[in-house]
C-alpha cells in the first residue's frame, strides 16, 4: 500500500513538472510570436509614386537583368505608404516574384531630412528570396550616407547601418495575379514596416534630427540596387521616375544627372494628390547618356 501511495505521488509529481516545463514552453513561444510587428489593419495605401514604366539597368551579367525592376501603373502604383498605430509601413512592386528572378530584392529609400537636396540617411529593405512573410532573412536597416555629396545618383552611398530586429519587423507579399510589366511573371508587392520611434531613436543617436516625426516635410527618392555600396557598378538597378536602361557594363550615371526628389510628409501622401517633383535642371527623365 505504501509502494502504491509513493508510486502514485511521484507520477503525480512528474506529471505537474511536464505540465509546468509545457507552460512555461507555451507562455515562452507565444510571447515571442506577440513581439514580432502586427501588420496594418485596413487596406488604406496611398501613393507616394504612381507610374514606374521603365525597365532596369544590369552589368554585364545578364542574369541579374529584371531582378531589381521595380514597376508601377495608375492602377497599380509602384511605391506606397501606410501610416497606423505609430507604424510606418511601405510597399514597392515588382516586376516578378523573388523567387522567380532567383535574386533577393534590395530596396532604398534616401531621405533628406533637412531639405537641403542631399539624402541625409537611407532606409533598406532586403527581401530574402525564396523566403516567407515570417522568415529571420528578411531586413530592415537604416544606414549612414557613405562618402560624396549625395546630390545625384554618381556621388551617393551608404555606410554603417542598424539592422531592426524582428521583433520591430513587418514583411508581407502580395500577388497581383496578373503580369502587368509584361515580365512573363505575376507582380508582387512587398510590403515592409517599423515603429516610427525605431527611425526617431537612430536619428537621434547618429545626430541626424531630434524632431523627425509623421508630419515634418522631407525629400525622399527611391531605388532598387543590388551589389555593392553605391549606384555606380552594382549587378542590378533601377532608380523611380528614372530611365536608367542604359547603364549597363562600363556605363554610369551621368555627373550632370541630379536627384528628382519627392518632397512631403509621412501624413501627407494621398492617393489624390501626384508627387511634386524638385528637379534640379535635369532636361529630362534620363539619367545617362542616350545612345
Amino acid at each position: 500500500m505504501i509502494l502504491i501511495k509513493k508510486h502514485i505521488i511521484k507520477n503525480t509529481l512528474t506529471l505537474k513538472k511536464v505540465l509546468f516545463i509545457g507552460l512555461l514552453s507555451l507562455i515562452f513561444n507565444s510571447n515571442t510570436y506577440s513581439q514580432d510587428l502586427s501588420g496594418p489593419s485596413g487596406s488604406s495605401w496611398v501613393n507616394i509614386h504612381t507610374t514606374e514604366p521603365f525597365d532596369d539597368a544590369f552589368g554585364s551579367n545578364s542574369n541579374y537583368h529584371d531582378s531589381q525592376d521595380i514597376f508601377g501603373n495608375s492602377s497599380n502604383p509602384v511605391f506606397q505608404v501606410q501610416v497606423e498605430n505609430s507604424n510606418i509601413y511601405f510597399r514597392i512592386l515588382l516586376n516578378q516574384r523573388t523567387n522567380d528572378g532567383e535574386k533577393d530584392l534590395k530596396f532604398f529609400i534616401g531621405i533628406d531630412i533637412d531639405l537641403d537636396e542631399d539624402i541625409d540617411f537611407y532606409i533598406h529593405h532586403k527581401r530574402k528570396r525564396n523566403k516567407n512573410d515570417n522568415s529571420s532573412k528578411h531586413e530592415i536597416k537604416f544606414y549612414v550616407t557613405g562618402s560624396g555629396a549625395q546630390t545625384k545618383p554618381s556621388n551617393s552611398s551608404w555606410g554603417s547601418y542598424s539592422k531592426l530586429s524582428k521583433s520591430n519587423t513587418f514583411f508581407n507579399d502580395i500577388d497581383l495575379n496578373s503580369d502587368i510589366s509584361n515580365s512573363g511573371n505575376d507582380d508582387y508587392y512587398y510590403a515592409f514596416g517599423f515603429p516610427l520611434s525605431e527611425l526617431q531613436a537612430w536619428l537621434d543617436d547618429q545626430n541626424i534630427s531630434s524632431s523627425f516625426n509623421f508630419n515634418s516635410t522631407f525629400n525622399l527618392v527611391f531605388f532598387a540596387a543590388y551589389g555593392g555600396s553605391d549606384l555606380s557598378g552594382g549587378d542590378a538597378m533601377d532608380i523611380g521616375n528614372v530611365n536608367d536602361t542604359t547603364v549597363d557594363d562600363g556605363v554610369d550615371y551621368i555627373s550632370s544627372y541630379y536627384w528628382d526628389f519627392i518632397q512631403n510628409s509621412l501624413n501627407g501622401f494621398s492617393d489624390t494628390t501626384d508627387p511634386t517633383f524638385t528637379v534640379d535642371g535635369n532636361s529630362s527623365d534620363y539619367a545617362t547618356s542616350v545612345n
